[in-house]
């Protein structure tokens, strides 16, 4: 146990509720934990890589982001907006600071997922985030 006087939520679904709308303005745009079975058209999806304590009540979470279209450039571009939209993530829920932004890289998939015929372009980022944890209610 980190801090046996703290506990720190599952920040996944914050963040993919915070991207959900702050990427509305992308049509048909699924944002998720997991990949579903069968792919959309555009996906994005958010992975908690856990982090070291960076002081009392603080954590240093790290997170990759996933983002599926059947257009690369379209694909990049998701992955650019979503690290602007992370940027300004800071004040929201438990998550107090984002840094270490890395991407987006492109990664080929094999064999490529795709939506009905078309292959789909995958990129990758991923970022760090100071995560506070709460005092437990007895």
């Amino acid at each position: 146990m980190l801090f046996p006087d703290v506990e720190f939520e599952i920040t996944t679904g914050d963040l993919t509720a915070y991207l959900r709308s702050a990427l509305s303005r992308w049509s048909g745009l699924t944002v998720a934990v997991k990949r579903p079975e069968t792919m959309p058209q555009r996906l994005l999806t958010v992975r908690d890589d856990a982090g070291p304590p960076v002081g009392v009540g603080l954590i240093l979470n790290r997170y990759g982001i996933n983002a599926w279209t059947d257009d690369p450039v379209e694909a990049e571009q998701l992955v650019r907006d979503a690290i602007y939209e992370l940027r300004l993530l800071p004040g929201v829920g438990p998550f107090k600071a984002t840094r270490d932004f890395f991407g987006p890289t492109e990664i080929e998939d094999d064999p490529p997922f795709t939506f009905g015929e078309t292959p789909l372009s995958h990129f990758y980022a991923s970022f760090a985030a100071v995560v506070k944890g709460t005092s437990p209610t007895s």
